[in-house]
């Protein structure tokens, strides 16, 4: 009995704790899911469900310059960004139960389910922080900083003795996984409509380069083309 109890510790950790993150990843990819068709819905002219008072809004923090140029610059809003998160998480998550059915070591895996949860933690403080520059506060963001605060507790502190064993393999798988995710959601990224305002403008310059064309065509052929005639001499 206390060599099969040694035997399970050398795997890593227990079976109902990476049930227990594979099952908070899942929550937060719907959640982020949600509030990404959330956003859609406030870009169709609808109301947001945490739209509640002037302090309590997120679309302050949705439509925050923060917010508008990661999605400009990464094709993807907060949201989708968040359900990355998510995804790499349950992707892991998955992968170290399997291999725990086949009693293989999970030092990788283990060490990237723990980066991803400082992942969390670090993105986490920064949104709160554009929270508190626009003076308002995401209700559904609360929601995500709950979620990574239970996954940060089963494997940050829960995980402790497991360390952070093959750190460079880690990373890697982590990335991999990322990037992956990253690149399936990037085209239903580029089409989630951006700030109506980003819009307007957009289409206002466009107007005006449209306008400014066909006058400018005009200018060009009010000139007639010089023939040369006025310079030619009379025969004498």
């Amino acid at each position: 009995m206390a060599k099969k109890k040694k035997d399970e510790a050398s795997l890593g950790p227990s079976t109902a704790s990476l049930v227990a993150a594979t099952a908070v990843g899942v929550v937060s990819a719907l959640w982020a899911l949600f509030q990404w068709a959330e956003r859609v819905v406030v870009r169709a002219g609808g109301t947001a469900f945490c739209a509640v008072s002037e302090r309590l809004d997120c679309n302050a923090v949705w439509n925050s310059p923060f917010a508008r140029r990661i999605h400009e610059v990464t094709g993807l809003p907060i949201a989708g960004w968040g359900l990355v998160w998510s995804l790499g998480v349950v992707v892991l998550g998955l992968w170290a139960l399997y291999r725990r059915g086949e009693r293989r070591p999970l030092d990788d895996l283990t060490t990237a389910l723990r980066l991803s949860a400082w992942v969390g933690v670090v993105v986490s403080l920064g949104l709160a922080g554009v929270s508190l520059a626009v003076g308002a506060l995401c209700l559904g963001c609360l929601g995500t900083y709950l979620l990574v605060a239970i996954l940060a507790g089963l494997t940050l502190f829960g995980w402790k003795g497991e360390g952070f064993p093959q750190p460079r393999r880690a990373i890697l798988r982590l990335a991999g996984i990322l990037g992956a995710a990253y690149l399936l959601l990037l085209w239903p990224g580029q089409r989630t409509p951006g700030d109506p305002a980003d819009e307007a403008s957009e289409v206002l310059r466009a107007a005006m380069k449209a306008e400014s064309g066909p006058a400018t065509g005009a200018g060009d052929r009010a000139a007639p083309p010089d023939t040369g005639g006025g310079t030619e001499a009379s025969p004498e």
